[in-house]
């Protein structure tokens, strides 16, 4: 939005991104869209919904995302209108004449009914031109099958938006009007399926703030062109059986009291096929159930879930066939996110799936400007399994000034509610109140493992070695016998330049709590089978890492401390080993685990980087 010295204006710009100067064919000022705009070209009679009004600026949200057809020449553009006072629009953009083409409203009055376009992730559109949105909620508890008020509904469009193609509108969608529960906050996505396998190969996916998965035929929608379904009408999405409604995921599996703080799901879903099996990724959030069966505002795992897409042996109406459904295929019951955005999975082909979220960390009332606000947290989980292999609260940015390594912790800033990363050629992008990057090194980095680790614990275990132990354990107490710390030693043969070391160690607490973590150096020779609380190594007079990492919760998460400065150090003065000792100073006696050399996966390392 613009100021035009009125209030504002929404205006859509192309930039060449080669040298950021206007595209060619395009105003400077770029295309306003606004009601005047609209009537000049009598564009807002298209789909019998000619009597709507495009409200000002300061009314309208353009929230979703923009959207481009397969050649380039529709820009697809989605706007709600602000507290149900103005009806929501898809425009339609022509960017070879940079003008409006198109334009649909969701509602034909402002204050009739509201359809607000809100997903995040904008329209989707398939291989056949059409067009497909969700709409948020109507301003009538009641049930209003008004001609051409199309509020809680998924819209299929021809490209021109001249014309409704198909619609689908959930069964109790007057409890979701009543309660604000909108299906418009999950955007749809179009899916295609092998033809030989299932009689409805063309699919389409969405979900909505009730934390339910609709699972749709796109070829052959069930609702009517003029208007919404009665609630009589029977649940039409494609079902695991005959008695089955929509997937509900997130639960609880209630209509009741799903908006604001109680909603569970604000994100589009991700698509995977790792060759033979369809997956859609989902993010949101979980919560606790209040007398009444419905939700309180005490967010819960699951966060992040694993569907699969049967392609067969579900019901259609009541029928059983060849027809797909969902399945509930797995859960993180351990990672939790607050306001995330939207998962994207990047991956090796078909192999080797990551699933990118990106959780403002913050509910979604609480203010982005506070300085005790939370940094939004960047998430890397694996698609195979849904362990998290790394997040961004506990990694660092490096960078140099031609004379000197720099470093600082690479936590994100301010901003992130429902953001959704950006992945191109290895880097993942972040957008709060700045853009980073985040990526693998320029030159490809030496991994050493540890030659020896261990624990030492005092109290009766004060003799005792646990030196092939495959978890390692550390703990600060006043209770005798339950304090421990960690040790572990590498081998710098066949390490040269040093430009940084980062050791690399992957971690839980057995409570949940988070606590803090410090590594220290250690100088004297010890031996993995003998070490004990007796004879142990003592700490060094200060930690490595100036202020402790603190640990986050129980999930087994790799957290990295950079020890360059002492790695170079003993390097230079002809060290070929180094040792470390891990240390939590007044945690209050939570359990600290640590995978060791000898577990199956996870290993502790030092990451060299010439």
């Amino acid at each position: 939005m613009v100021d035009n010295g009125t209030g504002g204006e929404w205006r859509v710009f192309a930039l060449n991104l080669s040298n950021g100067t206007t595209a060619p064919g395009w105003l400077t000022a770029g295309v306003g869209i606004n009601n005047r705009a609209l009537n000049i070209n009598n564009i807002n009679k298209n789909g019998g919904n000619g009597k709507a009004t495009f409200e000002a600026a300061t009314l309208m949200s353009q929230r979703g995302a923009l959207n481009i057809s397969s050649i380039g020449s529709k820009l697809y553009i989605p706007f709600g209108g602000y507290n149900d006072t103005a009806a929501g629009w898809l425009v339609v953009i022509d960017t070879t004449k940079a003008k409006i083409l198109s334009a649909f409203s969701g509602a034909q009055s402002s204050q009739v009914v509201n359809g607000g376009m809100w997903g995040a992730g904008g329209v989707s559109i398939d291989n056949d031109k059409n067009v497909y949105v969700t709409t948020g909620n109507s301003n009538h508890p009641n049930d209003d099958t008004t001609p051409n008020s199309w509020g809680e509904s998924l819209l299929k469009f021809d490209s021109l938006l001249t014309s409704l193609k198909g619609s689908y509108t959930p069964a109790n969608y007057i409890a979701l009007e009543i309660g604000d529960i909108d299906i418009a906050a999950s955007s749809p996505i179009a899916i295609n399926l092998d033809p030989a396998t299932t009689d409805a190969p063309k699919l389409v996916v969405f979900g909505g703030k009730q934390g339910t998965m609709y699972l749709v035929n796109r070829a052959s929608l069930p609702g009517s062109l003029t208007n919404r379904s009665a609630t009589s009408s029977p649940e039409k999405s494609l079902l695991a059986s005959p008695i089955a409604h929509p997937l509900n995921i997130f639960g609880p599996d209630s209509d009741l009291r799903g908006n604001s703080e109680y909603a569970k799901m604000r994100s589009t879903p991700a698509y995977f096929n790792n060759g033979s099996t369809n997956y859609l990724y989902i993010s949101g959030v979980s919560k606790t159930t209040d007398g009444d069966g419905g939700a309180t505002i005490n967010s819960v795992p699951p966060s992040i879930v694993r569907l699969r897409i049967s392609p067969s042996g579900g019901y259609n109406n009541g029928v059983v066939g060849r027809w797909p459904y969902l399945i509930n295929d797995l859960s993180n019951n351990n990672l939790l996110f607050l306001s995330p955005g939207a998962p994207v999975v990047t991956s090796n082909k078909s192999n080797n799936p990551l699933v990118w979220v990106l959780a403002a960390n913050v509910r979604r009332s609480s203010s982005l400007v506070s300085p005790t606000t939370p940094h939004p947290i960047l998430y890397a989980i694996d698609g195979n399994d849904l362990t998290l292999l790394w997040n961004s609260s506990n990694s660092w940015n490096f960078w140099s000034d031609s004379t000197t390594w720099h470093q600082n912790e690479a936590q994100l800033q301010v901003g992130g509610k429902y953001s959704t990363p950006t992945i191109a050629h290895g880097t993942v992008f972040v957008g709060t109140d700045r853009i980073q990057a985040f990526g693998l090194p320029a030159t490809t980095p030496k991994v050493l493992t540890p030659t020896a680790d261990t624990y030492v614990r005092d109290g009766i275990y004060a003799s005792t070695n646990f030196g092939t132990a495959s978890t390692l354990e550390v703990k600060t107490t006043s209770a005798v016998g339950s304090n421990r710390n960690a040790y572990f030693a590498f081998s710098l043969n066949g390490v040269s330049s040093i430009s940084r070391a980062t050791l690399r160690i992957c971690v839980d607490t057995s409570d949940g709590t988070s606590v803090p973590l410090d590594v220290f150096a250690v100088s004297a020779p010890w031996s993995e089978s003998t070490m004990t609380w007796n004879n142990q190594v003592g700490l060094g007079t200060s930690p490595l890492n100036l202020t402790p990492i603190s640990l986050n919760g129980r999930q087994y998460i790799w957290y990295e401390f950079d020890v360059t400065s002492y790695v170079q150090t003993q390097k230079s003065s002809g060290a070929t080993a180094i040792s470390f000792v891990l240390h939590s100073k007044n945690n209050g006696g939570t359990n600290i685990n640590l995978k060791s050399r000898e577990a199956s996966v996870n290993q502790p390392q030092i990451v060299i980087n010439p």
